[in-house]
C-alpha cells in the first residue's frame, strides 16, 4: 500500500477556503479559546508547527505577534505555498522561518512555548513514538497543541470509506475515483456549516488515502505524555473539576484522570457532531468503541482482499451499534438504520440509492487537545 507521506507529496488536498477571513480567523480564535491559550499570550513566544498543509491555520497564532514562529514539513511545494500564505499577516518583530523536514528528522536543542502539531499524529502507524518527538520540543511551562481521534469520531467516515470501496475500482486513478464518488458524497458535504475545504479535497484526504491508523484517543494522548505533561484544555471540552485548588498538593494534580473519565463517559457524542447527550456509563462507551473498532479492522480488511464475506459481519456489527445508539440519540439511530437500508439494496440489486437521514451524519473526527508540560 502506497505510504502515506508519498500520497500526500503526490496529492496535496490541503486548500481550505479563507475567502472570508473574519469567519475563518473567528473559528480559530474560538479554538484556541477552547484549549485554554489565550490569544495574547501567544505574543513574544516562540512558536513551532509541524505539518502546516498550505498554512491558513497558522495565520491565527501568527498575527498574535510571537517572537518566532518556524513552520516544518516533508513537502516543499507546501512550504512553499504556506510562504506566500502567511507572508502577508507576518509582523516586523516576528521571525517567520521554515524548515524541510519530516517529524523524525526534525532536531533541534530549541524548546519553543507552543508546539503545534494538528492532523498528523494519529495517521501515523506509529503515533505514540511520533507525539514523544513532538512533545519532546516543548519548553517547560509550555504548550503543545494536537489532534485525536477515534474510532467513534471517525465511524461515518469510516461507512462512507466502505461505500467508496464497493463503488471504485482499485485501479481507476484518482481522478477517475474522485469523478465517481463526488455525485455520491457532495450532497452530504454540503449538509455540514462551514465546511473550508473542496469536496474534491475532502474525499481524496478522507477516503482515497491510505490508511493503516484510525484511533489515537485522547486517552492514548494522555497516557502516551503522563510523565511530564497535563492536559489542560480540550475542543469539545472533557474533564470538569470541581475540586479546590488548595486541596491539590502532589506533582500530578489528577488532571489527566478527570479528563479521561470525563471522556469515556462522553465519547458516544463524538458519533454525531449535531447531537451533544448527557454522559452514559464507561462500560458502555468501551462497549461502542469496541464495535466502531471491529467494523474498521473489517473494512481494512475488505480494502486489502477485497473478500465480500466480511461484509454481513459488518452488518452485523453495525446492528449493534444503531442498539446502543438507540439509548442515547434517535437522530444517530436513524441515520444509521439508513446506512445499512442502501448498503443492503446495493448488496442486493447492484444499485445505490439516496442517503436520506444519513447524509448530514458527520462525526466530531478530530479533536484538539492542548497540554502544559510540567515545571
Amino acid at each position: 500500500m502506497e505510504d502515506q507521506i508519498d500520497y500526500y507529496l503526490k496529492v496535496q488536498p490541503f486548500q481550505r477556503n479563507i475567502s472570508d477571513l473574519n469567519v475563518f480567523l473567528n473559528r480559530r480564535s474560538a479554538l484556541y479559546k477552547h484549549l485554554g491559550v489565550v490569544p495574547k499570550f501567544i505574543g513574544y513566544q516562540s512558536v513551532l508547527e509541524f505539518g502546516p498543509g498550505f498554512g491558513e491555520n497558522a495565520i491565527f497564532p501568527l498575527l498574535q505577534k510571537p517572537s518566532r514562529y518556524l513552520l516544518v514539513d516533508p513537502n516543499e511545494t507546501c512550504l512553499e505555498k504556506t510562504k506566500r500564505t502567511l507572508t502577508p499577516y507576518c509582523a516586523q518583530e516576528t521571525l517567520l522561518e521554515y524548515q524541510r523536514s519530516s517529524i523524525d528528522d526534525f532536531d533541534s536543542e530549541e524548546r519553543f512555548d507552543l508546539v503545534i502539531c494538528e492532523s498528523v499524529i494519529p495517521r501515523e502507524p506509529q503515533p505514540e513514538k511520533m507525539l514523544a518527538k513532538v512533545a519532546k520540543h516543548v519548553a517547560v511551562g509550555g504548550v503543545l497543541v494536537i489532534t485525536c481521534q477515534d474510532s467513534v469520531s471517525t465511524f461515518a467516515e469510516l461507512l462512507r470509506r466502505l461505500i467508496a470501496l464497493l463503488v471504485v475500482a482499485p485501479e481507476d486513478s484518482l481522478e477517475q475515483k474522485v469523478g465517481q464518488l463526488l455525485p455520491i458524497f457532495e450532497p452530504h458535504l454540503k449538509t455540514i456549516d462551514g465546511m473550508t475545504r473542496s469536496c474534491e479535497d475532502w474525499i481524496l484526504d478522507n477516503l482515497l488515502r491510505p490508511w493503516e491508523e484510525v484511533s489515537f484517543s485522547i486517552p492514548d494522548a494522555i497516557h502516551t505524555l503522563k510523565d511530564q505533561f497535563d492536559i489542560h484544555g480540550s475542543s469539545p471540552r472533557f474533564g470538569t473539576d470541581s475540586r479546590w485548588y488548595r486541596t491539590i498538593q502532589t506533582d500530578d494534580p489528577g488532571f489527566n484522570a478527570l479528563a479521561e473519565q470525563d471522556y469515556l463517559t462522553n465519547v458516544h457524542n463524538l458519533i454525531n457532531y449535531r447531537d451533544w447527550t448527557s454522559p452514559i456509563p464507561a462500560q458502555d462507551n468501551k462497549k461502542l468503541l469496541g464495535l466502531c473498532s471491529n467494523i474498521f479492522h473489517s473494512i481494512h480488511a475488505f480494502e486489502k482482499n477485497r473478500d465480500r464475506t466480511v461484509i454481513p459481519v459488518i452488518l452485523d456489527y453495525l446492528e449493534q451499534v444503531i442498539r446502543l445508539a438507540a439509548t442515547f440519540s434517535k437522530e444517530t439511530e436513524r441515520a444509521l438504520w439508513d446506512y445499512h437500508r442502501v448498503l443492503q439494496k446495493y448488496l442486493q440489486e447492484g444499485e445505490l440509492g439516496s442517503f436520506v437521514e444519513f447524509g448530514p451524519l458527520f462525526g466530531r473526527g478530530q479533536q484538539h487537545v492542548s497540554f502544559i508540560r510540567r515545571c
